[in-house]
């Protein structure tokens, strides 16, 4: 388990930003129910017309030129899937932190979440991977209704969140991780990775310090935390890219040790696979 740098302290942004230990920004493509969003815009016409074509003397005339494509192959792209969910108390700032990360937007007009929201945020992880987030925004009221075992179901990864001006928030915290460590598990039984963010950094008056949420985090198996600011947008996407990194990790050691078993189920001799009439 790692803490994030807090993302109060630039210098520690910035090591995060360019750890080698995390995969380069992903570019995606997003979409949130209710929500009509604009397409990404496409690349500057101008700097495209005003770049020289750079041809080889003797060869003016482009159509003599011959390109073989035959030879040249497309990567096949994987898509994985992982459903998220964030959950915390009421107002510490889920559902912005959600629209910030999906739309790099933020909405003063708070509108409290009923039962569950959802949102979807596709990463191109790699030139081979193509990432899918179900982002699964929790009322903070759920905890105390037997729904959250239906919202909880299948997920591989959460979000705990508090509001450092808010101590209740953070005191119930250990509730929230109680409540998802009981009720939802990886297929090998163990918890899924939770991020504890401790959200509105930006605001004064804090009523928690970092030694709390530290002494947190190292007691109760959280995966990493850090300090975010929804409205600023700082440390949303870095912390949801390190929660990313940490499930698919997760899921290649699935992926291997599930063909390591294969590989043990095959017979090392071929005439004993005559014998198996199962």
């Amino acid at each position: 388990m790692r803490s994030l740098p807090v993302a109060a302290a630039p210098s520690s942004w910035l090591a995060v930003s360019r750890s080698n230990d995390n995969p380069a920004e992903p570019t995606a493509t997003d979409a949130v129910h209710d929500v009509s969003m604009d397409s990404f815009s496409e690349a500057d016409d101008s700097f495209r017309s005003n770049s020289p074509l750079h041809e080889r003397k003797g060869h003016n005339n482009l159509q003599s030129l011959e390109l073989d494509h035959s030879k040249e192959e497309v990567p096949e792209m994987t898509e994985r899937l992982f459903k998220v969910i964030i959950i915390g108390d009421p107002t510490v700032g889920k559902t912005s932190f959600v629209q910030r990360y999906v739309q790099d937007s933020f909405r003063r007009d708070y509108k409290g979440t009923v039962g569950v929201d959802f949102a979807l945020k596709i990463l191109k992880w790699s030139d081979s991977e193509t990432i899918k987030l179900q982002l699964w925004d929790i009322a903070g009221q759920e905890r105390f209704t037997w729904m959250t075992r239906v919202y909880y179901k299948d997920a591989q990864g959460c979000i705990i969140m508090f509001d450092l001006t808010n101590r209740s928030s953070f005191l119930n915290t250990l509730k929230w991780k109680k409540d998802v460590d009981s009720k939802c598990t990886l297929d090998d039984g163990s918890p899924i990775p939770c991020m504890l963010l401790a959200n509105k950094c930006d605001l004064p008056h804090r009523q928690v310090d970092q030694l709390e949420i530290e002494r947190l985090y190292k007691e109760h198996n959280f995966t990493g935390w850090t300090e975010t600011s929804a409205k600023e947008g700082l440390m949303v996407t870095d912390s949801m890219r390190f929660l990313v990194d940490v499930m698919m990790r997760q899921k290649n050691d699935a992926d291997n040790d599930s063909e390591e078993s294969s590989l043990r189920l095959t017979p090392a001799e071929p005439e004993l696979s005559r014998t198996c009439y199962c």
